[in-house]
């Protein structure tokens, strides 16, 4: 015990000692920089704002639906029923941003209002969101844009439909979406082409094409500002939404925010013991339910052994939802059950 005792005081010494030696570094570390270079760096929280006209925006459902899916904190503001936008607003204190993004569903935030298409916020609205972008080196998306010149683009020379047209991702946008291989296909939504117009000293970068070369997605370079405008419209549920948000969310947010982003693939397969009906090539129709006219189609034994050699080949596992009456009535037809034998085997 004497023993055990002197050791343990031994080390509490040298721990105690190795903490303080480390206290001592820190304090160094922390007061090292002057107070004035601290207080020139201006910081931002992580945390997009998502500004809607009146909350109808099916672009503006597209990046909602993106945010709470990636766990992303976000603030929705709907301006028709909001109070005016002030550049208060868009800070904790002075130096400190409150948002390190900012995703409009239309550049002008317009809806209509029963007669015509307006604006639901006034000039010195987008003036503090702008004038703020601009302090903070805070980038913009227009989740979906009518084409103009204050958008670095010329008035549209199409507008319609881009339901069924493939996009291309250009060099420019690789690295913006750098998880897509091969084109972009365009589903059931509403679209300008128009080529890019930038003004001297701006930029236009298209990062997502038509097949005619007018981009849909780019990035204009303005008045110290990066501003991402869409001119395709989105949704939830359409493929560009779903292929190209998370590129635009990398975008925006510079690479860094606090979220998470997981892709699941799952193939179920159901009702395995099942006869199914078949296709009767020669009478092109199908006999439900008839197994005399056409034989019934059933999953085999050799069925079963070449998914278990591709399920290994390829590391991916396919769920077999089983109903066991179709091995029962098989059995009593034929005395045994093979397919059964041969996926019980290897369960």
């Amino acid at each position: 015990m004497p023993t055990r005792t002197k050791k343990s005081h031994g080390a509490r010494s040298s721990i105690i000692a190795r903490l303080g030696f480390v206290l001592v570094l820190l304090a160094g570390v922390f007061t090292a920089a002057p107070a004035s270079s601290q207080t020139a760096v201006n910081t931002v929280d992580l945390r997009i704002l998502l500004v809607s006209a009146d909350g109808t925006e099916p672009a503006l459902e597209a990046w909602r639906s993106r945010l709470t899916a990636e766990g992303v904190p976000f603030d929705l503001i709907t301006t028709v029923t909001a109070p005016p936008i002030t550049p208060g607003q868009l800070v904790t204190a002075p130096g400190h941003a409150r948002y390190q993004a900012i995703v409009l569903a239309g550049p002008e935030l317009t809806y209509f209002d029963g007669n015509a298409w307006v604006s639901s916020v006034a000039p010195e609205e987008l003036t503090a969101l702008h004038d703020f972008e601009q302090t903070y080196h805070v980038r913009q998306v227009d989740a979906y844009a009518y084409p103009t010149p204050a958008l670095g683009l010329n008035e549209p020379t199409s507008a319609g439909n881009l339901d069924g047209m493939t996009a291309t991702v250009t060099p420019l946008g690789s690295p913006v979406f750098p998880y897509l291989v091969g084109q972009v296909p365009i589903e059931d939504a509403y679209g300008y082409l128009a080529t890019p117009s930038p003004a001297e000293g701006t930029t236009f970068d298209a990062l997502l094409t038509a097949p005619t070369g007018e981009p849909l997605v780019g990035v204009y370079n303005h008045e110290g500002r990066e501003e991402m405008v869409v001119t395709v419209d989105s949704s939830p549920w359409v493929s560009q939404g779903q292929l190209l948000l998370h590129g635009m969310l990398q975008w925006v947010t510079r690479g860094t925010y606090l979220g998470f982003s997981r892709n699941y693939l799952g193939m179920h397969v159901d009702d395995v013991f099942l006869p199914d009906d078949r296709w009767d090539t020669v009478q092109n129709v199908t006999h439900e339910d008839d197994g005399a006219t056409i034989p019934l189609i059933r999953m085999s034994d050799a069925d079963a052994r070449f998914l278990q050699d591709w399920q290994q080949a390829n590391d991916l596992k396919l769920d077999l939802v089983f109903n066991g009456g179709g091995s029962n009535e098989y059995r009593a037809a034929n005395g045994s059950d093979p397919l059964a034998d041969a996926l019980v085997g290897n369960r």
